[in-house]
């Protein structure tokens, strides 16, 4: 889409500022004043990694449906990342509130 005369009258057909970025040179999507920006650090992508077991957890919820129309438990699971053995576990009825602090949890 570059500036094209009208036939009948001899102006342009397109903005004054689209006529100045395509005349000056410049590449499309660019500004006089872009070079002045900051730009953003190349983000680096955090790597867990562990090289045996006990080094690195991970922990999972999983919302439980209950026998009785309505109810539900939730299922609260610590795994070691290495092995992939479940270190902790919970069991906890749903809509409590504080069952984290004072629920039982077992340990493989």
């Amino acid at each position: 889409m570059g500036s094209q005369a009208l036939p009948h009258t001899g102006r342009n057909s397109s903005a004054s500022r689209i006529c100045f970025r395509t005349g000056s040179g410049q590449s499309k999507g660019t500004s006089a004043g872009s070079s002045h920006q900051l730009a953003h650090p190349a983000y680096a992508k955090p790597e867990l990694l562990a090289t045996g077991p006990r080094q690195l957890w991970n922990w999972d919820i999983t919302k439980l449906l209950g026998a009785i129309e309505w109810t539900y438990f939730y299922l609260y699971v610590i795994l070691d990342v290495f092995s992939r053995y479940v270190v902790g576990w919970k069991v906890a009825k749903g809509g409590e509130r504080g069952a984290g602090e004072t629920a039982y949890w077992g340990y493989a």
